[in-house]
Order: structure tokens, then sequence, then C-alpha cells
């Protein structure tokens, strides 16, 4: 028999055996039940793989939702899409207008190298992802990571209410099911983006309302006790609510990329907001800002006005 009868189906098989006698019958008999074990056997697996699938992707549901910041958040969906994937190396960038900064990474090698920023440039994969709704590309990445995904990887986008704010890049080409998986896993993770920046704007409403005494006033209650924040200059216009909480992060010493990605903002409306905040404050700089504040906490004294 030919090469094309060894490689027929079941239902070939079946249709070649209405018209075979004796022992041409007995033969296709044989194959048949060979070729039906075959099929099972690929069957079995493909569903012991959908089960193994799922239950990764329960896993990494369960971790992202238990993630308390949104770096935290992206170093996990870093772990849990490697594993999702059988990868070797997972990538998270915060998207800022034309440019990327990755934030988090993960390597099945000893060290998770974070590379530095980069240009999305018109026609790279990175620059059709970002693409409000566009569909993930497999391929080559931008020459200032290529030596990380020397293979080719899959770059996908997570969107906060559709605009696409993280780039992820995946080393190699998953299997249908693990990209299916994948997915779904960056589609959560856009919204424990949302979910982690609301929260973080209602602590830190709730925190200024303590601090007001109205909280104590609606729900009468005893005021927790907190140390006392940094002092306001008398002589320096009202912050807004946002800019409130980008002066908080900049006390901590985050970088205008960390605060970016707390607060589900762009890098350039970060720099706006501080730019603003030290014109209302009369800081030149942000280390000025910081060593005013830290001394205004210290000795519970306002500061003093800039020289003009």
């Amino acid at each position: 028999m030919s090469a094309d009868n060894q490689a027929a189906s079941a239902a070939d098989l079946v249709a070649a055996m209405r018209n075979a006698s004796g022992p041409d019958l007995i033969e296709l008999g044989r194959r048949l039940a060979d070729q039906l074990d075959r099929e099972k056997s690929l069957r079995d697996n493909e569903i012991d793989e959908l089960r193994r699938n799922a239950q990764r992707l329960e896993r990494a549901v369960a971790d992202l939702t238990a993630s308390t910041s949104s770096i935290d958040l992206l170093q996990r969906a870093c772990r849990a899409l490697a594993d999702i994937c059988s990868a070797d190396r997972v990538i998270a960038s915060g998207i800022d207008s034309d440019t990327a900064a990755p934030v988090a990474a993960y390597s099945a090698d000893a060290g998770n190298e974070i590379p530095s920023a980069y240009a999305l440039r018109p026609g790279s994969a990175e620059s059709r992802v970002v693409v409000p709704a566009s569909a993930p590309t497999i391929g080559q990445p931008v020459d200032e990571l290529r030596h990380l995904f020397p293979d080719g990887c899959t770059i996908m986008a997570a969107a906060v209410d559709g605009i696409p704010v993280v780039l992820i890049h995946i080393s190699g080409k998953p299997a249908a099911a693990q990209h299916d998986s994948a997915t779904l896993l960056i589609e959560m993770l856009g919204g424990c983006l949302q979910r982690l920046g609301l929260t973080a704007r209602r602590a830190r409403q709730l925190d200024l309302l303590r601090s007001s005494g109205i909280a104590r006033e609606n729900h009468n209650e005893a005021p927790a006790a907190a140390e006392p924040g940094p002092a306001t200059p008398p002589w320096a216009e009202r912050l807004t609510e946002r800019e409130s909480e980008v002066l908080r992060l900049i006390l901590t010493g985050s970088s205008n990329t960390a605060i970016a990605t707390e607060l589900v903002i762009t890098v350039d409306t970060v720099k706006s907001h501080v730019k603003r905040i030290l014109r209302k404050l009369g800081a030149t700089n942000r280390s000025e800002l910081i060593a005013r504040h830290s001394t205004a906490g210290l000795t519970h004294r306002p500061i003093a006005p800039p020289s003009r």
C-alpha cells in the first residue's frame, strides 16, 4: 500500500473497507483500530493540556488579584504569563505616548534584566500592537530588546478603558491554547490596573477626609493615629486632588514612570503635574520640594515662602 494510504484517516479507512474483502478487509480493519487509538490518544492529550492550561490560568488569576501595587501586579503577571506560555522570558513595559519603559520582567535564568526605555518607532511590531483594539503580533521586537528575544517573541498589550497602557513581550510563539489563556490573562491585567488605580485614589481621598476631620463627623468614629503630613505653606496655591496624589508619591521618592504606573496615567501627564506642583509650592526642583516637606514634617512648622 502507498504512503498516502498509510496516513489515511479513520474516515478514509472506513470508506475503503466498504469495497474491500478478504485479506485487504482484515488489514484495513487492523489499521482502522490503530488509527482510532492514535486519534483517541491525541484527543486525550489535548484535553489534558487544556486542563493544565485552565489550572495555570486559575492560579494566575488568584495571584494577580492578590497584588497590592501596580509594580507588584506587573511582576506577578510576567511570572504567570511565563508559566502559561512555557516561555523563558517575559517583559512588561509602561506605555507613554511614543515610548515604552520596561518596569517588570521574568527570566528563567539567574537574573531578570530590566532593559532601558525604547521608542515605539513607526512600522515596528510594538507600534502596531499599541493601537487600540489591535491583535497580538508575533515576530522580532525593537532593536533594544532583540538580544533578549533572539528567536522572536509574541507582543501583546494590556488596556485600561480601551487605551493600551502596558506592552508585554513573551519569548517564542505560544500554542493556540496557551495564546488564548494569555489573552484572557492580559485582559484581566488591564482590569486589575484600573482597580488598583481606583483603590489608591479612594485610599488617598479617605486619608484627606480623615486629616480634615470630615470622616469623623460622618462616621462618628475615633480618628486613626497618623504621623503628621507635610505642612502646606500658607502662600501656596491649592493643589488639585490629582496633584496631591502625585505629590505624595514624589515625597516617597517615586520616579515619573513609577508614578504613571501607579496612577495609570502617562509619564507626560505626570511631568505636567510635577511642573504645576513645583510652581504652586514655589520649589525649583524635586529635590528642593522633598527637602522642604521633610523639614516641615520634622519641625511641624510651615515652609518659608520662596524669595521673590
